[in-house]
């Protein structure tokens, strides 16, 4: 921590109790609906301690994506299998790796943050729940690089040899390979999605064969970096994410470059979504999402193009 965020710690933390003194007391009266008022407190104080950049003083002293997932496959006492990729990438498997269908995914945090424990969690969760059911699936979760040390389109370069890795080197079924992530991740999976149809002069071409993913699964995807949207105002304090942050998200990550149809989907017209090289698409948003209003207009864009 630097001097200057240690002096002002006090402050910070003045003001995310005041927050949450506020929010415990309207709360008690005034909530949205089906919220409990713990829930109502605790994302009272996810968001005030997001704004003062106080949330990592709350999580494990983990400097990498890849050590999060280390420590994931510790305490689950399994062999971390970690992959060096072209690029600055890296990545870690979850199962085995000869696996016949196999989940590519990216973590969210804004392009700025490492995965946090509860990413790892869940797909190891979900790739536990598949091999219960019979099913010979794994999961890739790629450790691309964060703003703004590595701006747009670094992490989109990065992306495509992932997936280049896992058909190449691994020798992944194209049709066997799901794309995931959230937040940003979800931004990411896109962006990629994006490249396969439209490759970016940036990023390496992937050979697909003539075939299509299985599917891709876009939790609370970020998909513009505008904030006129309606619900960014009415969700503010129902979303444990900030406009601050938020922007401060944005500048980090595209630093020079400007906005285009890969790192704002939103912004590329229905006909950029046709043929899509990928079966099944599916778009995960919540009610109370600041991103809601533009998830769901990305969502219409796709099926106008009978993508969702």
């Amino acid at each position: 921590m630097g001097l200057m965020k240690a002096l002002q710690l006090p402050f910070s933390v003045l003001l995310v109790l005041l927050d949450v003194a506020s929010a415990a007391i309207i709360g008690a009266v005034v909530r949205p609906r089906g919220w409990s008022y713990k829930r109502h407190v605790a994302y009272s104080f996810m968001r005030s301690a997001a704004r003062e950049d106080l949330l990592s003083l709350f999580n494990p002293p983990f400097e990498t994506t890849l050590d999060v997932y280390r420590a994931h496959m510790q305490k689950h006492k399994s062999e971390p299998r970690v992959v060096v990729l072209d690029a600055g990438a890296g990545g870690g498997w979850i199962g085995p790796a000869n696996s016949k269908e196999v989940l590519l995914y990216f973590h969210g945090g804004g392009y700025v943050d490492i995965a946090y424990p509860i990413h790892i969690d869940i797909l190891g969760e979900l790739v536990a729940t598949a091999q219960g059911e019979g099913k010979d699936f794994s999961a890739f979760v790629v450790s691309y690089g964060l703003a703004p040390k590595a701006q747009y389109p670094v992490q989109l370069t990065q992306a495509a040899v992932a997936l280049k890795y896992l058909i190449e080197t691994v020798g992944c079924e194209p049709q066997n390979i799901f794309v995931g992530g959230d937040s940003a991740g979800g931004n990411l999976a896109v962006a990629l999605l994006s490249h396969l149809s439209h490759p970016h002069p940036s990023a390496p071409k992937v050979d697909l064969r003539g075939r299509k993913l299985r599917g891709a699964y876009l939790i609370s995807p970020w998909v513009t970096f505008a904030w006129d949207a309606s619900s960014m105002r009415t969700n503010e304090r129902k979303d444990y994410l900030g406009q601050t942050s938020l922007k401060d998200c944005t500048l980090k990550f595209l630093g020079d470059a400007k906005v285009d149809a890969y790192n704002v989907p939103l912004s590329a017209s229905p006909d950029w979504w046709k043929g899509l090289p990928v079966h099944d698409l599916c778009v995960l948003v919540g009610e109370y999402e600041m991103f809601l209003d533009d998830i769901l207009a990305f969502a219409q864009n796709l099926k106008v193009s009978h993508l969702c």
